[in-house]
């Protein structure tokens, strides 16, 4: 047994006080004293390796856990925090290593299960993070924290049911768990259960304020239309977490979604000046413009997304239909031929370029595109309405009345009226 002079002891002391207060520096400087006055003190390199591997000085902190290791082979905790440093560091082989010496070293050991298991997840290895949290749940159960890890689990496996008896046992250890109850909004959420997402997203704000939970709120409600809401949500997620470019892009679509196009522009504008490079927002303030008619504008923004991610099927899409509006049309129809060509399932692309086919009096080719855009989405009212506008200028009228009731059979009975007010028959 090792006995500490008062020295070592107040140096320790002012240390570990250090580092609770985030004083890294301090603690740093405090842990070399202790260990100047104690050279064999292992739990000071253990301690002051952590610190140096905070302050981003990676060499020291694998000197100091090195030194922990050759002053006491047998430190589970040595190895279980080197694991750690080591998955951080995305040497996840180093790191597995780690953790099962640690495991070596002391079989009971939960925090290196845990460690494990966490690490196993992150390499898709669900069965053998599974394993690992069985374990670390047996040998403590009463730890709410190793429940909700393996409920993280049983969520990735799309195993709900268990995932929230897992949650359920985690709440009952600690009422106050928020990542639990941000959890159940996960679940609920992929349930389709939103009212019981928001209800568990809300109880986790309550009790702690992230911008993740913020912004999982917000997705809930833009899910159910409601787009205010949600603004207020992504507000709330910005303010703790500036650097979240999704609630912002998000932010802007949903003032465009209730008609503030000027508000979503200047958003955009914003997001566009953090990271030019961002095809996204060049495609969504596109789509502003376009709403505003400033097609030339549109063009422009829609250039730049395809600049940027020049495999970007909706950019391309949308561009074409912007020159359709233009009275553009070989230039809209190499949009469409375009985004076809990435994408043979895209629908919208044949129901648009059998729009500009129409305006050409391709009428065949028309209605090959919508023949095939049906063929891709049984139930895409347009398709119907307008192949039978093309049935109609071709004269094949019990073609046309036949896509233009299926067409009001789906909600869009405007051609089917228009036909029977022309008193075309099909005779």
């Amino acid at each position: 047994m090792r006995f500490f002079g008062n020295s070592v002891k107040k140096a320790h002391a002012r240390a570990i006080r250090a580092d609770e207060e985030g004083n890294l520096e301090k603690a740093a400087q405090e842990w070399t004293k202790a260990i100047k006055l104690d050279s064999k003190y292992t739990y000071a390199y253990y301690k002051r390796a952590n610190v140096y591997y905070d302050l981003g000085e990676n060499e020291k902190a694998f000197a100091d856990f090195a030194k922990a290791i050759e002053l006491d082979p047998n430190y589970a905790n040595a190895y279980n925090d080197l694991g750690y440093i080591y998955e951080d560091l995305d040497e996840n082989e180093k790191a597995l290593e780690s953790y099962n010496k640690a495991i070596e070293i002391d079989p009971m050991f939960t925090p290196a299960y845990n460690n494990r298991a966490e690490l196993y997840r992150n390499l898709g290895e669900n069965e053998k993070a599974l394993a690992d949290f069985d374990k670390a749940i047996e040998l403590n159960p009463n730890s709410a924290v190793f429940y909700r890890n393996r409920a993280g689990i049983y969520y990735a496996m799309e195993n709900y049911e268990k995932a929230l008896i897992d949650c359920g046992k985690a709440i009952e250890l600690d009422p106050n768990y928020a990542n639990v109850y941000h959890m159940y909004g996960n679940i609920y959420s992929d349930l389709g259960k939103n009212e019981k997402a928001i209800e568990n997203y809300s109880k986790a704000l309550e009790i702690k304020p992230l911008g993740v939970t913020y912004y999982s709120r917000a997705l809930i409600y833009d899910d159910i239309g409601e787009y205010e809401a949600a603004i207020g949500d992504y507000d709330k997620a910005l303010e703790l977490e500036p650097d979240n470019m999704h609630a912002r892009i998000n932010r802007a679509i949903n003032y465009y979604r209730i008609g503030e196009f000027k508000t979503a522009l200047e958003f955009f504008d914003e997001i566009i000046k953090i990271n030019p490079k961002l095809a996204e927002a060049h495609y969504n303030r596109a789509c502003i413009y376009f709403v505003g008619r400033n097609y030339e504008a549109a063009i422009e923004s829609f250039d730049k997304a395809i600049e940027l991610a020049p495999d970007y099927t909706d950019a391309y899409s949308n561009r074409g239909f912007t020159y359709y509006y233009m009275g553009e049309f070989y230039k809209a129809l190499d949009d469409f031929d375009k985004t076809i060509e990435i994408d043979a399932a895209f629908v919208k692309a044949y129901n648009n370029r059998a729009l500009v086919y129409t305006m050409l009096e391709g009428y065949d080719k028309a209605a090959e595109d919508l023949t095939r855009a049906i063929e891709l989405a049984p139930d895409y009212t347009d398709a119907y309405s307008n192949r039978a506008n093309v049935y109609a200028l071709l004269k094949d009228y019990n073609h046309a009345l036949a896509d233009a009731r299926k067409a009001c059979e789906l909600g869009d009975c405007e051609m089917l009226k228009y036909l029977e007010e022309e008193g075309l028959s099909g005779n």
